[in-house]
C-alpha cells in the first residue's frame, strides 16, 4: 500500500491512531479484541487457573536493533531511540477506544520491592496529556524509579518493575503492545553490571514463553545474523516458530553483497524459518532531524519502491503498512479461536465456582440458619445414598467423578452393587477356605493347595479317622454311656470343621463397614466443603457405622451359636434323605430331625441298637460314618450360615434404614452443641465464601462480554 493511497496521521492531537491504526483492525476485529482486552483485564487474576489464552504482541531485539522504531511505527506515537538510548524496564502499551482521549501511566512494582517501596511505586500517577509523547512518560518513569530505588541519574542498571501505558482515543483499536528491554552482549563500565546482562536474559525469556505472546524479534540487517542473541532465545521459547513474526530492520545499512543477501534469503523464509514468516521495514534515520510519522512512512514507500529489496519479495511483506495489515490477520486468527475456548472455560468454571459456593451455602451464624443449612444438606445426602445403595445411578457428577485423593476407582460409589460384591466374595471365600481340613482318600484325589497360608490343611482321610475321630471314640465311650459319645464327637469334628467361619464373617463384615464408610464420606465431600464433610463424618458417619458394626457382630454371635451346641439341628430334606437311604449309615436317629419319616425312623432305630452295644470293630465302622455325616452336615450348615450373614447380619444390621443416616427428620432434634459441631463454619471458610462470590461475578460478567449474557447454567441461581 502506497503512501498516496494512505497517508499517515500526526502523533498529536485528535488524529492519534486514525487511519493508521484503524488499518490494524477492521470494525469487526475491533469489537473482537475489545472483548479479549476486557477479558484480559477482568480475568487477569484468573488467567493461569483457567488456562485461558489472550493474545498480546511481544516486541523484542537486541541493543540498538530498531524495535523501538518498530513501535513508534505500529503506534504512530514517538518512542525513545537512538544511540546511548535503551529500555531499563518492560512497557506495555495498551490501546484502548474511548469516549474521550486520554493517557494514563502506572507502575506495576517487581515482587522484589519492599512494602514502602510497592506502596511508593503504586502511587505514582502522574498526568501526561494527549499530546504527551511515550518518551518523555518513559523518561519520567525512569527517573521516579531510580529515586525510589536510590540510584544514580547515570545508572543504566535494569528494573524488574513493569511500566504501563494506556492511551485511549475514540478511534483508537484494542491493542497490547509490549516493549522489552534490549538483549545485553556486553554491559557497559561503571554503569552496568554482569548481573545486568542475566537479568535482561530472564526478564525476555519470561516473555517469550509466554504462549499468548505473538512475538515479533527484531533483527537489524547492518550485522551479521548470529549476532542477533535474540534467534537463540526466540529458538528455545517458540522451536517451530509457530507464534513468532520476524522483523528485519534497516535493510538500507546492508551494505555487503554476501550479507544482504543472507538477509533476503531470512525475508524469503530459505534460513531460518518460521511459520508465519519475516517482514522488513525501513528505519528513520536517527542523525537526520526527526520525520513527523506520515513523511517517515513515505520514505519507507519510495525506498522499497524499487530495488532488490522489492525485486525478490513480496509486497506484503514490506514497510509498515503491511506490517499493521499482517499484524490485524495475526490478531484475528489467534482471538476468533481464543475467544471460543475462552467461552467453553468460562462456563465450565463458572458452574464450579457455583458449585463451590453451593457447598458452603449461605452464611449461618444462628441456630436457625445453621438447621436450614443441614436440612437442605441432609435432602441431598440422603437422595445420593438412595441413589448408591438401590440405584439407578443417575448423578454423574458424583458416580462417575474421580476424586482428587482417591486411587481413581469409583466403584465404591455404588454401595449397592459393592455390597453384592462383597458377598459373594465371601460366599467365595466360605467355599474355598471356609473349613479347616481337606480331605484325600486313598486315591489321593482332592485338593492339593492345602500348603497355601491360609487355605485348608490337606489330610489323609483314613490318617484323620484313625488319629482323631477312632482315638476319640474308645476315650470317650468310657465316661459316657455308650451312644451318646459319637454325639459329642459330631460337634467337636464339626466345630473343628468350621472354626473359621466366625473369622471369616467377622472380616466380611468389616469389609462391608469400610465400603459403607467410603461411600458415605464420598457423598459428603461431593455436596459440601471439606470442613463440613469432616465433621460430618466425625461426629455423624463414623459413629452411625460403629453402632451398626457393633450390632451385626452381635448379631453373629448369635447365628454362630447354633453350630457351637452339642446337638446339630437340620432340616433340609435332601439331607434327611441321604441319612435314611442309608447314604449316611450308622447314625443314631437321635443326630436326625424328629421330622423325618417313618422310614428313616426305622432304619436308624436299628442303628440305635446296633451302637448300644457296639464293639472296638463296630468304633472303627462308624468313625468313617461320623465323618461322612460332619462333611453331608457341613454343606447344608455352610449355606444356611452364608444366607444369614448375608440377610440376618450385613442386611439387617448394617444396610437397614442406611439412606436415613442422616435425614432433615432428625436436624430439627439434634441438640445445640451437635448442631454447632456439624454446621458451624471457620473464618477461613468465610473467606472462601467472599472470594467465591467476587469470582462467581467476575466469571458470569467475563460471560457477558463474550457475548453469552443470556447463558445460565441449569439449575443454578442467577
Amino acid at each position: 500500500m502506497s503512501a498516496s493511497k494512505h497517508s499517515q496521521p500526526s502523533a498529536t492531537g485528535d488524529d492519534i491512531g486514525d487511519p493508521a491504526l484503524q488499518q490494524l483492525l477492521s470494525t469487526d476485529r475491533g469489537e473482537l479484541l475489545d472483548i479479549i482486552d476486557e477479558l484480559r483485564n477482568s480475568l487477569s487474576k484468573y488467567k493461569n487457573e483457567l488456562d485461558i489464552s489472550l493474545p498480546r504482541i511481544v516486541v523484542c531485539g537486541d541493543q540498538s536493533s530498531g524495535k523501538s522504531s518498530v513501535i513508534e511505527a505500529i503506534c504512530q506515537r514517538p518512542f525513545p531511540k537512538g544511540p546511548g538510548v535503551c529500555t531499563l524496564f518492560p512497557t506495555e502499551l495498551k490501546l484502548r477506544r474511548g469516549a474521550s482521549p486520554s493517557v494514563e501511566a502506572s507502575i506495576k512494582p517487581a515482587e522484589s520491592r519492599t512494602t514502602d517501596q510497592t506502596k511508593t511505586l503504586s502511587s505514582w500517577r502522574p498526568k501526561p496529556n494527549v499530546e504527551q509523547s511515550f518518551e518523555s512518560i518513559i523518561q519520567e518513569a525512569m527517573e521516579f524509579l531510580k529515586k525510589v530505588t536510590e540510584r544514580p541519574d547515570d545508572s543504566l542498571s535494569y528494573f524488574e518493575d513493569h511500566l504501563q501505558i494506556e492511551l485511549t482515543h475514540t478511534s483508537l483499536p484494542p491493542l497490547t503492545l509490549v516493549d522489552l528491554p534490549g538483549i545485553i552482549h556486553a554491559h557497559r563500565e561503571h554503569k552496568q553490571g554482569p548481573e545486568d546482562v542475566q537479568r535482561v536474559q530472564q526478564l525476555v525469556q519470561k516473555y517469550l514463553d509466554d504462549k499468548d505472546s505473538i512475538i515479533l524479534p527484531v533483527i537489524s540487517a547492518d550485522i551479521d545474523q548470529e549476532s542477533h542473541a535474540i534467534l537463540t532465545m526466540i529458538k528455545k521459547a517458540d522451536e517451530h516458530g509457530q507464534r513468532t513474526l520476524g522483523i528485519i530492520t534497516k535493510p538500507d545499512r546492508s551494505l555487503q553483497t554476501a550479507r544482504r543477501e543472507l538477509y533476503l534469503r531470512c525475508a524469503r523464509n530459505e534460513e531460518r524459518k518460521l511459520e508465519l514468516g519475516w517482514h522488513v521495514v525501513k528505519n528513520q534515520e536517527t542523525g537526520d532531524k526527526p520525520l513527523k510519522l506520515e513523511d517517515r512512512d513515505k520514505e519507507e514507500s519510495e525506498f522499497f519502491a524499487t530495488g532488490v529489496w522489492k525485486d525478490q519479495l513480496n509486497s506484503n511483506q514490506l514497510g509498515i503498512d503491511a506490517l499493521r495489515t499482517r499484524l490485524s490477520e495475526l490478531l484475528d486468527e489467534r482471538s476468533r479461536p481464543a475467544l471460543g475456548k475462552i467461552s467453553k472455560t468460562l462456563k465450565t468454571a463458572l458452574q464450579n465456582c457455583r458449585d463451590e459456593r453451593d457447598k458452603i451455602g449461605d452464611p449461618r451464624s444462628t441456630p436457625t440458619q445453621q438447621r436450614t443449612f443441614l436440612i437442605n444438606l441432609s435432602q441431598r445426602f440422603q437422595q445420593l445414598a438412595k441413589e448408591a445403595v438401590e440405584g439407578p445411578y443417575k448423578d454423574k457428577s458424583f458416580f462417575e467423578k474421580v476424586e482428587e485423593r482417591g486411587d481413581g476407582d469409583t466403584d465404591h460409589k455404588r454401595l449397592g452393587a459393592a455390597k453384592k460384591n462383597l458377598n459373594d466374595d465371601f460366599a467365595t471365600e466360605m467355599r474355598t477356605r471356609g473349613h479347616e481340613r481337606e480331605f484325600l482318600d486313598d486315591t489321593g484325589s482332592g485338593s492339593e493347595d492345602g500348603q497355601k497360608e491360609q487355605n485348608p490343611q490337606v489330610i489323609r482321610r483314613e490318617e484323620y479317622i484313625t488319629n482323631e475321630i477312632e482315638r476319640q471314640m474308645r476315650r470317650d465311650r468310657l465316661e459316657v454311656q455308650p451312644g451318646l459319645a459319637n454325639q459329642w464327637i459330631i460337634s467337636d469334628v464339626f466345630r473343628e470343621q468350621s472354626k473359621r467361619w466366625g473369622s471369616i464373617a467377622t472380616q466380611h463384615i468389616e469389609d462391608v463397614r469400610a465400603v459403607a464408610e467410603k461411600t458415605l464420606v464420598s457423598i459428603a465431600n461431593h455436596i459440601t466443603t471439606k470442613e463440613t464433610a469432616i465433621a460430618l463424618s466425625r461426629h455423624l458417619i463414623h459413629p452411625e457405622l460403629d453402632r451398626r458394626e457393633e450390632k451385626a457382630k452381635a448379631m453373629l454371635s448369635q447365628v454362630l451359636q447354633p453350630y457351637r451346641r452339642t446337638q446339630l439341628i437340620t432340616l433340609d430334606d435332601e439331607f434327611l434323605k441321604e441319612v435314611g437311604k442309608g447314604s449316611i449309615q450308622g447314625v443314631p436317629q437321635r443326630y436326625i430331625s424328629d421330622n423325618a419319616s417313618e422310614d428313616e425312623d426305622q432304619s436308624s432305630d436299628e442303628d440305635q441298637s446296633s451302637d448300644e452295644d457296639q464293639s472296638s470293630d463296630e468304633v472303627s465302622s462308624n468313625s468313617s460314618f461320623i465323618l461322612d455325616y460332619v462333611l453331608g452336615y457341613y454343606k447344608v450348615a455352610m449355606r444356611t450360615f452364608m444366607d444369614n450373614v448375608a440377610n440376618l447380619v450385613i442386611e439387617q444390621c448394617l444396610f437397614d434404614d442406611l439412606t436415613d443416616i442422616f435425614m432433615p427428620n432428625n436436624i430439627s432434634k439434634m441438640d445445640d452443641d451437635l448442631l454447632d459441631k456439624l454446621a458451624s463454619e471457620s473464618d477461613e471458610q468465610q473467606k472462601t465464601r467472599k472470594n467465591l462470590t467476587v469470582r462467581e461475578r467476575t466469571l458470569k460478567k467475563a460471560l457477558e462480554v463474550c457475548g453469552l449474557s443470556s447463558y445460565q447454567v441449569p439449575g443454578s441461581k442467577s
